[in-house]
Formats: structure tokens, C-alpha cells, sequence
């Protein structure tokens, strides 16, 4: 069975940085699949078009 992992990083990232952290991607990565049986990640970023040529 295939589990996924949907992750919205700016949230992630926002709240990590609150806490005065810095998160490794790779070893988040890894946790999910050792706690979670995770077998593929799907990480969400905000782009906003518009904001490009201002």
C-alpha cells in the first residue's frame, strides 16, 4: 500500500522558523517514511504569477 504525504511548506516553514528552528528537509523526509511508512512526498509552494514581473 502506497502512503502520500501532502505538505503545504510555507506553513511548514513559517511555523519551524517561529520556533527558532531550521528544518532539514532530508531528515523530515526520512522521518516520514521511518514513522509513517510515507512512500511519496508532494511538497506545495506558493507562486503567484503576477508578482513576477513587479
Amino acid at each position: 500500500m502506497k502512503t502520500y504525504a501532502f505538505i503545504d511548506s510555507q506553513n511548514l516553514n513559517l511555523g519551524v522558523r517561529s520556533l527558532g528552528w531550521k528544518l532539514d528537509w532530508r531528515k523530515f523526509r526520512q522521518y516520514l517514511r521511518n514513522k509513517y511508512n510515507v512512500t511519496d512526498t508532494f511538497l506545495f509552494i506558493g507562486y503567484n504569477s503576477t508578482k513576477i514581473n513587479e
